[in-house]
């Protein structure tokens, strides 16, 4: 079941392993994503880009696509959840190392205690 027909359905929307990685998106559209994020119209985002808004228009159906949504909205919220994995995977990876670390640190304490 998709995010948006959860939503509609009034159901918890629970990604799979396929949704967990962001889609693959060109240049171009990450920057246009940027934009939608930020609120922008396809008309103010083609002036922003010096393109034409038919073509922003093709970006933005691109990322609905790659996303598999079919609202703008549905596309940002999409980019933060992924973004929100991202930066949720780097915590319990410095987690992790900062834990490592600590193990080190108290074999070095001990080894120059007992050498006292």
């Amino acid at each position: 079941m998709g995010r948006e027909k959860a939503a509609r359905q009034g159901v918890r929307y629970t990604a799979d392993e396929s949704e967990t990685a962001q889609p693959a998106l060109t240049v171009r559209e990450k920057e246009v994503l940027e934009w939608v994020v930020q609120g922008k119209r396809d008309s103010e985002i083609a002036k922003l880009m010096d393109a034409n808004q038919r073509t922003t228009e093709k970006h933005v159906a691109k990322i609905l696509e790659k996303f598999s949504v079919e609202t703008r909205a549905g596309a940002v919220s999409a980019y933060y959840e992924i973004e929100l994995r991202e930066l949720r995977r780097q915590n319990d990876l410095l987690r992790g190392e900062n834990a490592r670390l600590k193990q080190q640190l108290t074999r070095i304490k001990r080894v120059i205690d007992s050498g006292d």
